[in-house]
């Protein structure tokens, strides 16, 4: 999973749905020529495919440049299809500290569907990160922290899982790993993981088999945040716009096949 956020699903769902329309439209001649359409789909998601690559290495200006080349007009067929290397360039932008930018760029998904919601959570944690990155306060990204939970607590453990819950989990993840707060990274995946003990599906029906190894994508993240508590890891509340500054469990989210970020 690579997708960031729950304004880019709403789109892509929007893109879905308009390319089966296309399918039906196509047969009675109305639609572009279908090998046209998906050549560009393709080649779009080959370009996303190579900045995530670079973004696995490290790279992130140039997994921006690959994001930004899938965004010019011969990969796309429509406005909507902007969404998904949009999307990443925010995420990149906010790994880079540069909050502003990332805001500036996250208007497009505002400017789309200004009457939804789906956007609402991305401008939040970019809004809470801007204000502790200039003022050290860290009372907004708390309290992003609590209203995800709360938000989304018919899909959190203990009450439940879903396929949007990894992507919950991962922003709650980084802003506690950004924040510096180890012990608070821990327990959090410490409830995960033993929701997946438990015997309540967390990643197929072997998740009570993998759920104290490093199959279990929390367990690894628990990991990572112990060798940064071992290791006095502060958290990156000082970084300024281009710093490297980045805890071990944001890079092993980043990494993962199975947390979006």
């Amino acid at each position: 999973m690579r997708i960031v956020h729950f304004a880019i699903y709403q789109v892509l769902i929007f893109t879905l749905v308009a390319s089966n329309a296309y399918c039906d439209s196509s047969k009675s001649g109305q639609a572009l020529e279908p090998d046209g359409h998906l050549r560009k789909i393709y080649a779009q998601f080959d370009l996303i495919r190579a900045g995530n690559q670079l973004m696995d290495q490290g790279l992130l200006d140039e997994a921006i440049l690959k994001y930004e080349e899938a965004m010019e007009p011969e990969y796309l067929n429509y406005e909507y299809d902007k969404a998904s290397p949009l999307g990443h360039i925010c995420s990149v932008l906010k790994f880079q500290h540069k909050y502003e930018e990332s805001l500036k760029r996250w208007q497009w998904f505002i400017d789309f569907n200004p009457k939804g919601d789906g956007w609402v959570p991305q401008k939040r944690e970019l809004e809470a990160l801007l204000e502790a990155q200039k003022t050290g306060n860290t009372t907004k990204l708390y309290e992003h922290i609590k209203y995800l939970r709360e938000k989304h607590q018919k899909w959190m453990p203990p009450k439940g899982y879903h396929t949007s819950t990894a992507g919950v989990s991962s922003v709650i993840i980084q802003l506690y790993d950004h924040i510096g707060d180890q012990d608070a990274g821990i327990a959090f995946c410490d409830e995960m993981i033993e929701f997946c003990a438990s015997g309540k599906s967390c990643r197929g029906n072997d998740s009570r088999k993998y759920a104290y190894s490093m199959k279990n994508p929390y367990f690894q993240i628990k990991q990572a945040f112990e060798q940064d508590k071992a290791e006095s890891f502060k958290g990156c509340l000082d970084a300024k716009p281009d710093d490297a500054c980045m805890g071990r469990a944001t890079k092993a989210l980043i990494q993962s096949d199975y947390f979006p970020w």
